[in-house]
């Protein structure tokens, strides 16, 4: 790896009290998730009680998980402003005061700001900052160390769908709310964990540059990505010109205030845009059998709502299981991962497109193991995986940014869907659509891998032009002291 170029904080512990970080990771993603996809339990309630269209609630749900991901791209400068623990305190506190206003809300449209925008911005703020932290608390661990917290949001999902109708049965949905909201100000209590990292000190810095110039690990993914990020701590060029010592205008601060949210670097960056491309089209066949398979279920299979509704609990199950087992395996290599990644996201694409063959109760158990065990795997890899291509010290804007592109899709994947639904009366032709944008998701990031290639082989290019200029600079200065001495 180039000096300057690191996918590791100096600062990472790898352990010690990166475990409770984990275990805060864990609890927020619980809740945040949680709350998030058991939407479809309230829902009957709501229907009956407000007796709106189905379309119309239904909206509800869409906006809280798309604001979830669009608060990623402005959750990076308000971390790198006021730390892990603010953001992350002030996401819980905010979530939970979505949920009380929500029992207030007199009809569905007041909803829709209470419980799916404030909701679904401190859901958010809870959700990338329980990302990025341990992402920063571990290297050697980091795959097995985001697998663990990342499964946090199936158990969330296991818990608030077996509780949430409890509640409903004894409290109806308005004091339900209440209770959950008191829930969700636990993610306040396990923010507070969230220790900042200690300073790294010049020396630091240069020891651990010095180390990545001598290191004999290098792998293509470890070179072609140190000749694109920069180093945190190198310092702009224009900080060192006395013209800019001065106060910068109204213009400059607003332009650099945006730069903070939209990194025009990581944007017009290749692999950037094709990882981007390829979570839009995971997220798009993501949210649809979440929502549509136990409805499928009841309506073509002839299923009960029960044992409809289970088919979600083994999706959780796998989720969970794939998470924390591909976690551990994925700390193999960055090789590895990348390969991981990208299959497994080939894969839930390929089992979505093939639901007109699951044709029994049997089968859709089968799928539903299937689907939750690569989109587990890929869940937990993704920002793993943005650590790997484009650096540790971009973390907070590239995973914001990915979540923000991405969140559109949460938006409009299911309303399209029931229309598609609606308008053919079939229900596997959402599925088979949104499974061959996963696919095509899975097989466009493996396109990343050609992009790596040739960078490597323009680095090593660079590489040896620079040796061969210094070779020629050193053998002209030996002839011409040979010359006259």
């Amino acid at each position: 790896m180039a000096p300057g170029m690191r996918t590791s904080d100096p600062r990472a512990p790898d352990g010690g009290w990166g475990w409770v970080v984990v275990f805060a990771s864990f609890v927020q993603q619980a809740l945040s998730i949680g709350v998030t996809y058991t939407f479809g339990v309230l829902l009957v309630d709501l229907l009956r009680y407000f007796d709106e269209k189905e379309s119309t609630t239904a909206w509800i749900g869409s906006i809280q998980p798309c604001l979830l991901y669009f608060t990623g791209i402005v959750a990076s400068p308000f971390i790198k402003k006021f730390g892990w623990r603010v953001v992350s305190v002030s996401g819980a506190v905010l979530s939970a005061v979505g949920f009380a206003t929500s029992a207030l809300a007199p009809n569905v449209y007041t909803l829709y700001f209470t419980y799916g925008v404030l909701t679904g911005l401190g859901n958010g703020l809870m959700y990338v900052t329980s990302m990025v932290t341990v992402q920063h608390y571990f290297s050697r661990r980091r795959s097995m160390a985001t697998g663990l917290a990342v499964a946090g949001s199936g158990v969330g999902t296991l818990f608030f769908g077996f509780v949430t109708p409890e509640l409903l049965r004894v409290l109806k949905w308005r004091w339900t709310l209440v209770a959950e909201a008191g829930m969700l100000l636990i993610g306040a209590v396990v923010g507070l964990l969230y220790r900042p990292l200690p300073e790294v000190t010049a020396e630091q810095t240069n020891e651990e540059q010095e180390a990545m110039i001598h290191s004999d690990k290098t792998n293509s993914i470890d070179l072609v990505s140190s000749l694109q990020r920069p180093t945190a701590t190198s310092t702009p060029s224009s900080s060192s010109s006395d013209s800019h010592t001065g106060s910068r205008s109204v213009g400059c601060q607003k332009f650099c205030a945006m730069d903070e949210v939209f990194d025009r670097d990581i944007a017009t960056n290749p692999i950037f845009s094709v990882f981007s491309v390829s979570l839009i089209l995971f997220c798009f066949g993501y949210h649809v059998p979440y929502t549509y398979t136990p409805e499928r279920a009841v309506k073509v299979l002839g299923e009960s709502e029960q044992r409809a509704s289970m088919l979600v609990s083994f999706m959780g199950v796998a989720n969970v299981v794939s998470r924390l087992v591909f976690g551990w395996l994925a700390d193999r290599n960055e090789n590895f991962r990348f390969f991981l990644g990208a299959s497994v996201l080939t894969l839930a694409g390929v089992v979505s497109a093939l639901m007109p063959l699951f044709k029994t109760y049997s089968l859709m158990i089968v799928y539903s193991a299937l689907f939750g065990m690569f989109t587990g795997c890929w869940v937990a890899l993704f920002p793993v995986l943005l650590v790997d291509l484009l650096g540790i010290d971009r973390i907070e804007r590239s995973l914001g940014m990915c979540m923000g592109v991405s969140s559109f899709a949460f938006l409009v994947a299911a309303p399209i869907s029931g229309w598609i639904i609606n308008a053919t009366g079939n229900f596997d032709l959402p599925f088979i659509i949104v499974g061959v944008g996963a696919m095509l998701g899975g097989l466009l990031f493996f396109s990343i891998r050609c992009i790596l290639n040739r960078r490597l082989r323009d680095g090593y290019r660079e590489i040896m032009s620079e040796n061969t200029a210094n070779l020629a600079h050193r053998s002209s200065r030996h002839y011409l002291s040979e010359s006259f001495s």
